[in-house]
């Protein structure tokens, strides 16, 4: 995985935690709407980019993964974490 697609993962994990910082928290009254739609939808985009990235990374050998940061595993970690433990535990 590129840089390029490192940061956009990062960016659609921080729109998934903002997401749920407005449902939790309902800090989004004050924003324009059309932001908060925005921000919501890549929020709920980072569950298929999540389910990509860990799919790709244990598919491929471990002489072949490209990101060794922790600090970058550790969030996309704890952001799959928590979208799993939602998507299974919530109800709508």
């Amino acid at each position: 995985m590129n840089g390029q697609l490192q940061k956009v993962l990062i960016i659609l994990n921080t729109c998934f935690w903002l997401t749920v910082s407005f449902a939790l928290w309902q800090h989004s009254g004050g924003f324009p709407q059309q932001l908060v739609s925005t921000v919501i939808v890549l929020g709920v985009l980072s569950v298929l980019a999540n389910g990509y990235f860990w799919a790709q990374f244990w598919w491929k050998r471990k002489s072949r993964r490209t990101p060794n940061n922790w600090l970058f595993l550790a969030f996309i970690g704890l952001s799959s974490l928590a979208q799993l433990y939602l998507l299974i535990f919530t109800r709508s």
